[in-house]
């Protein structure tokens, strides 16, 4: 599965754009709709089961160009824990970054 950032992701923080995109896999893994979901609630009472949560993992370490360790969403139980630890990343922050930039120029801007 492929989860894209938002145009409006320019201006977000990588935390923002890391917990964007957590909110996007979940709500798409789980069909429910992006608005429903808690950030501050545990991936447990989200539904996430520990298969799930695996997948996440692998799928987020692509998208940013990482490993991230399977277990990150048991030691950072919620959307909100778990982009703050991976956006605190100087990788995982200049990574962003760097798509950004690609996503920029794809789109024609200065």
């Amino acid at each position: 599965m492929s989860i894209t950032q938002s145009n409006s992701a320019e201006n977000q923080s990588p935390h923002g754009v890391i917990a964007d995109w957590i909110v996007g896999y979940i709500a798409t893994t789980l069909d429910v709709e992006q608005s429903r979901i808690d950030r501050q609630a545990p991936f447990k009472r989200l539904g996430l089961d520990s298969s799930v949560a695996v997948a996440m993992t692998g799928e987020l370490g692509e998208w940013l160009g990482i490993e991230v360790d399977p277990a990150a969403p048991y030691d950072h139980p919620t959307i909100e824990k778990l982009a703050a630890m991976l956006a605190a990343q100087p990788r995982v922050q200049a990574a962003l970054e760097r798509s950004q930039r690609q996503a920029k120029a794809a789109a024609g801007a200065p």
